[in-house]
């Protein structure tokens, strides 16, 4: 099995050379080859491709013909091997035990990670997490300096003033507008006010992320004092990206939280005891050789 093994990569990585070309649809009982005068289907062949490593199904996908020659020099020198009783042979027969107990490892944990019982409702709060998590604002903002950058203006003068313009946004006046006739904010003012998309998890003050995100689109935050001046928000639009997107996304963590919970509780009902210390012992590093040294 072990030369099988080193045999493999080296037939399938040829079969890189040759041009992928559209697949037509076969039906899985279609007989596409015979062996031996043994027919052989399509489902067959997608069954043994399937058990490729992954990285040698792509190139193996490309040339199906040299596929069926590998399964069939596999399939015949897995027959002499029984037939001289290889498989009964101790250094065999425990490869054989172990790759056998290996593929039905893999098998449980596919299956207790693909078919983990999630329900909707464990979704659906999920869901509501991320959406509160990843939701990007979009927003404009009205900037009113105080000190230095705001030309001498006193702090209560500059508040004065925020709060005059808030209450002129909130009765209706044209807040762009008043962002282009009052703002101190050089790059937003010539952006019409628009302020880069807002996320949670970005590296701002909560003083300021924290009003914003309670906002309804076209609402305006209490001004904002930050150190030389004071800011004033109004929520644009608020999005919590892809729907179906972040739903596959919610199910694939969900399982995974699932079977890690599974697969620790798994690993604490061992019952594993170490008898022989020495056994066990850290082997010590390989020595080199000693070089002789030269007079």
């Amino acid at each position: 099995m072990t030369h099988l093994k080193l045999y493999l990569p080296i037939v399938l990585t040829g079969l890189g050379l040759f041009a992928q070309a559209p697949q037509p649809t076969v039906a899985p009982e279609t007989v596409v080859a015979t062996i031996d005068g043994k027919p052989l289907t399509a489902q067959e062949i997608d069954v043994f491709l399937s058990a490729l490593p992954p990285q040698l199904q792509q190139n193996a996908r490309r040339d199906k013909q040299e596929l069926v020659r590998y399964y069939a020099l596999m399939t015949k020198l897995a027959r002499m091997a029984e037939e001289k009783k290889l498989d009964q042979q101790p250094q065999y027969k425990g490869r054989l035990e172990f790759a056998r107990d290996n593929v039905l490892m893999q098998s449980m944990i596919e299956q207790e990670m693909n078919n983990s019982p999630i329900s909707e409702d464990q979704i659906t709060a999920e869901l509501e997490k991320n959406n509160a998590e990843n939701a990007q604002a979009n927003t404009r903002v009205l900037y009113v300096a105080f000190g230095e950058k705001g030309d001498g203006r006193s702090e209560a003068e500059a508040k004065t003033k925020i709060e005059d313009l808030r209450k002129k946004a909130v009765a209706g006046e044209d807040f762009v507008k008043l962002i282009a006739e009052n703002s101190d904010d050089k790059m937003s003012k010539e952006n019409e006010g628009l302020y880069p998309p807002i996320k949670k998890s970005d590296a701002l003050p909560d003083v300021i992320k924290n009003p914003i995100f309670t906002l309804k689109p076209g609402e305006y935050s209490e001004p904002i004092r930050q150190a030389s001046g004071f800011y004033l928000f109004r929520l644009e639009s608020l999005n919590s990206g892809n729907a179906q997107q972040d739903r596959q996304r919610v199910i694939a963590r969900l399982r995974q939280q699932k079977f890690n919970e599974w697969f620790q509780g798994l690993r604490n009902t061992l019952d594993v005891k170490f008898e022989n210390e020495a056994f066990f012992a850290p082997e010590a590093p390989a020595q080199g050789i000693p070089v002789p040294q030269q007079d």
